[in-house]
């Protein structure tokens, strides 16, 4: 089971920094595993969570995409 990460101001530390960055590639991998590419080395990957739901994304360009309880099936690329 994927673990919930802290709400703490300390918990967000580590994504502080990709706040006001440019996203330079995105991928949807498996069963709805986000992966955005900031450059410069910097990424995040979203993993589905079982019990909740896991990201939205939306943008210039594209259609809004969400993923529910434990991901999705059938993603098209």
């Amino acid at each position: 089971m994927n673990s919930i990460p802290s709400t703490g101001r300390s918990g967000l530390a580590p994504v502080v920094n990709l706040f006001l960055a440019t996203v330079a590639d995105v991928a949807i991998e498996d069963r709805g595993t986000l992966k955005l590419d900031f450059g410069g080395g910097s990424g995040l990957t979203v993993n589905p969570h079982d019990q909740y739901e896991s990201w939205h994304l939306q943008g210039h360009g594209i259609q809004g995409i969400d993923v529910g309880l434990g991901g999705e099936v059938g993603w098209q690329e």
